[in-house]
């Protein structure tokens, strides 16, 4: 499949419109979604500002930010009831543009082992270090410099209410960086979350599990479809 590549978006397939949010790993990292997605619906994958080589305004310096950014480029094309499936540090960007957009924008919600709540004690305790291969520290580095040095917000868990939108929240059971109960609080403080667990998956289930987990996406995705966005 051709795609056609926008600024720093690549566009590919046709359908309802897709955007795709990639985590620290870039847009590489979401290729296994982006094919699946791209098979019914027209997928939209922008490159975060700071990765592979695009340019950063001196104004991105936030998670909110990078939201404005991304939502600026749906409003501008005039898109409406969009998916919007988002990986790691890509949810807490997926979870700010939905509280930022217009209620008809952003139709549903899939979060991939996202971040951004501030994790409780109890899910810090098993936490343990990912073993970043040496090449991803200046993708920890830009995640960084967009989250600041603790990767999570103070505020984010009491706002993820006003999130109306169906969410699916997708956790990989052996996740290194934080347990399943952070995905499922996560859900539970969605005005519309639930949360699947996939056994035999990492920080990434769609690259670490992809069947089940591309499964338990396109489920959800046919069920959200059944009942429209309230304009």
């Amino acid at each position: 499949m051709t795609a056609l590549t926008h600024a720093a978006v690549q566009i590919l397939g046709t359908g309802p419109v897709a955007l795709v949010l990639h985590g620290g790993g870039g847009p590489s990292s979401m290729r296994q979604v982006v094919e699946r997605l791209s098979a019914d619906h027209e997928v939209w994958l922008p490159t975060h500002p700071g990765w592979d080589g695009q340019p950063r305004e001196p104004a991105l310096t936030s998670v909110a930010d990078l939201a404005g950014h991304h939502l600026a480029l749906l409003l501008d094309a005039g898109l409406s009831d969009v998916t919007v499936v988002a990986s790691s540090f890509g949810g807490w960007v997926a979870a700010e543009l939905a509280l930022l957009a217009p209620r008809d924008v952003v139709g549903r919600m899939v979060l991939l082992n996202p971040v951004g709540p501030a994790p409780t004690p109890s899910e810090m305790a098993g936490r343990r270090p990912p073993r970043e291969p040496a090449a991803a520290a200046p993708s920890l580095d830009l995640v960084r410099s967009y989250t600041g040095p603790a990767m999570c917000s103070p505020d984010l868990a009491e706002r993820l209410g006003a999130i109306e939108q169906p969410t699916l929240v997708v956790w990989g059971a052996e996740d290194p960086v934080l347990p399943p109960a952070y995905g499922q609080r996560m859900a539970a403080d969605l005005g519309d979350g639930t949360c699947v667990v996939v056994p035999n998956a990492g920080h990434l289930p769609h690259q670490d599990a992809p069947e089940p987990t591309l499964a338990a996406v396109r489920g959800f995705l046919d069920r959200a479809r059944v009942a429209p966005v309230t304009r």
